[in-house]
């Protein structure tokens, strides 16, 4: 498990208690981006969901955010969350 990986879970699990019904995918662009994460990686995002178990509504998600494994900025994941 990367840093990245465990600083974003961690930062995750704390947020999600106080989500408010927020959907998955706009907290953790919100928890990544306070992170100060001005990337983030396929796999370390995955393996975050999963490990927070938000995996399944997180993949049509990821699907069309990511085509490669290749970086996304934060941005670019915006733009398809929204």
């Amino acid at each position: 498990m990367t840093t990245d990986e465990t600083t974003l879970y961690t930062a995750l699990r704390k947020a999600s208690y106080s989500a408010q019904g927020r959907c998955a995918q706009t907290l953790t662009l919100d928890v990544a981006s306070r992170l100060g994460m001005r990337t983030v990686r396929l796999d370390e995002l995955l393996a975050a969901w999963a490990r927070a178990g938000w995996w399944e509504d997180g993949d049509e998600w990821f699907a069309g955010c990511f085509t490669d494994a290749a970086p996304r900025t934060i941005e670019q994941c915006e733009q398809v969350a929204a």
